[in-house]
């Protein structure tokens, strides 16, 4: 987006990301992209991006209703207006799912999140089902956001995707939800279930190749009061 407010798209063009409204070839000059209004931000998601300023505008895949157009479908003929986001603060897509940081009215502060849902990327109990609708996302305590970011891709192939997104509070705390494949929720718990089943035979098995070569005190992972500590790069680097 330029300082006037206009918004140009350029690359991928096969589910009409670029706002032409028909998918095409791949374009590598800036393209402008008509909006109703002036922008005065963007997002580049996976497959889809939006526009923001007094409203909320969405273009390019929606097979999991990430465009928040209330229902999912192929991608629609240019921007789409996302009904109910006035004014965001903030907007943010991971993989197939988008979430904005609403700024004005009663639900200020306030999170809501639409698209695939399968690993709760969304905030909502996952499901098969995608939210096509912008839903709030309740954060813990009902506090006020400041600040979200959305993340997400394949984990092992384009049918696999991976979703979480994260809000800064007011507090000056974070909350994610959503994907935690690598940990990437910050709890803990994959580290913890990885070093439960194979973490704790591969480092044994690096001790015992290294004492039978006659090196000993190789660098190992201790678990001491909840705190993690791990050696060289060339072992493991799974952290919480």
């Amino acid at each position: 987006t330029n300082s006037a407010g206009a918004v140009t798209c350029w690359g991928r063009d096969d589910v009409g990301q670029l706002g032409g409204g028909v998918a095409g070839a791949a374009r590598a000059t800036p393209g402008l992209v008509t909006l109703a209004a002036s922008a005065s931000g963007v997002l580049g998601g996976f497959g889809h991006h939006c526009a923001w300023g007094a409203g909320l505008n969405c273009w390019g895949s929606n097979g999991s209703g990430q465009l928040g157009i209330g229902a999912a479908s192929a991608a629609p003929a240019g921007p789409m207006a996302v009904p109910s986001i006035v004014s965001p603060l903030a907007v943010t897509g991971g993989f197939a799912h988008t979430c904005a940081l609403t700024g004005v009215g009663a639900r200020s502060g306030r999170v809501s999140c639409w698209g695939d849902n399968r690993l709760a990327q969304v905030g909502a109990a996952p499901g098969a089902i995608p939210i096509a609708s912008p839903t709030a996302v309740m954060l813990a305590g009902d506090v006020e956001a400041t600040a979200i970011a959305a993340g997400g891709g394949a984990a092992s192939g384009a049918d696999q995707p991976t979703g979480m997104t994260c809000a800064v509070t007011v507090a000056g705390g974070v909350q994610c939800w959503g994907s935690n494949v690598w940990g990437e929720l910050g709890d803990g718990a994959a580290f913890a279930a990885w070093f439960d089943r194979e973490g704790r035979d591969r480092l044994d098995a690096v001790r015992r190749d290294a004492e039978a070569a006659g090196v000993f005190g190789v660098p190992s992972f201790l678990l001491e009061d909840g705190d993690l500590y791990w050696g060289r790069e060339h072992l493991p680097r799974i952290r919480e």
